[in-house]
């Protein structure tokens, strides 16, 4: 799937999604990525979205972000509800969804200037 053009301002932009890489700033990255507008972490994800705990989504939470989108591969998948609660604990929405949506979201909030966490598994 190809994306359009973005002229906004983010630093961070996510060129196409296929199943079992993104392209990112023009970038090909073949293994599951966090990023926010602004920036790819290297904080490591677990493999599966089944295996996200409660201290990994403390940890995310922690890093400022007002929406986390969670891209689970080709379909939705959800984590804990525990995982779940945590983020809202911390007024913190959660959004899960297939990654080719998390994409296309990503790409739309940023470019309108929200604090974003996209994990996004390939």
């Amino acid at each position: 799937m190809q994306f359009q053009e973005d002229y906004s301002q983010t630093r961070i932009r996510i060129n196409a999604w296929e199943p079992g890489f993104l392209i990112i700033n023009g970038k090909k990255y073949q293994h599951n990525t966090i990023l926010t507008e602004n920036e790819i972490l290297t904080i490591p994800l677990p493999q599966s979205v089944q295996q996200i705990s409660v201290a990994d989504i403390e940890k995310y939470c922690s890093l400022g972000a007002e929406v986390i989108l969670l891209g689970t591969g080709m379909k939705q998948q959800f984590p804990a509800r525990k995982v779940l609660e945590t983020a809202t604990a911390h007024n913190i929405a959660i959004e899960v969804m297939d990654t080719m949506a998390a994409c296309r979201i990503f790409s739309l909030l940023a470019g309108e200037g929200r604090k974003l966490l996209a994990i996004l598994y390939i």
